[in-house]
Formats: C-alpha cells, structure tokens, sequence
C-alpha cells in the first residue's frame, strides 16, 4: 500500500504514531518543502487516529517488544535502533521485515484490543 493510499484509510492504526509515526514524516517534508503533508496525516486528536500506546501507556506502559512477548508470546529481534546500522550497511530487505514484524504485531494487538483494552475501543 502507497502512502496515498494509506492516508485515505477511515482508521490508521499505530503504536506511538501519534508522537512518531506522524509527526516525524510531518517535520521532514516541511524541513525538505513538501507541502500539504501536514494536512494529510492524522493527529493526536483524530477520529482516524487509533494508537495503541496511547490506549496502554497509563496501565501498564510496555514496549512494542514487551506487549509481543505478553500477547502473542515471542519479543521482537530488533529494535528501531538496530535500524539505523541496518540503513547504513544497506540491509533494505532487513528493514522491511522489521517492520512488517511490527505491522503484524500491530495486527495482532489491535484484533484483540477488546480483551486488551476493553469493549469501547475501536
């Protein structure tokens, strides 16, 4: 899925995208002169905003590795700092599975935010 794509979606769900996920792609195209990016991406505040870390951080503020270990039973391998050497020594195709473990930990989560999180989250 493309970034335009992604951004028409009703809902987007994250963990930590609001302090991020959005606010970092937000403050580089402004830094590089892209325009209107800033008015695409969800906020905070948005309906379309649904962030797990958020919804957790008060209870029980676990890590997106800790909550795989309680949840689904296994930590992640790597974290968001490994990713930096991984750019550097030019490891695209383990970039892209790390985060593709992230989305599927995401997944997971959010499928079972109701056990989670209880009946009123979205």
């Amino acid at each position: 899925m493309i970034l335009s794509e992604i951004l028409r979606l009703p809902k987007i769900i994250t963990f930590n995208g609001t302090a991020f996920d959005f606010p970092i792609p937000r403050f580089r195209a402004a830094a590089c002169g892209v325009q209107g990016l800033g008015r695409l991406l969800p906020t905070a505040r948005s309906a379309r905003n649904c962030d797990l870390f958020h919804m957790i951080k008060w209870e029980m503020p676990l890590t997106l590795s800790e909550l795989s270990f309680l949840v689904l039973g296994k930590p992640k391998t790597l974290t968001g700092a490994d990713v930096a050497e991984l750019y550097l020594k030019g490891d695209f195709e383990a970039i892209r599975a790390y985060n593709i473990r992230d989305l599927e930990i995401i997944e997971a989560l959010y499928l079972r935010r109701e056990d989670l999180f209880g009946a009123a989250i979205l």
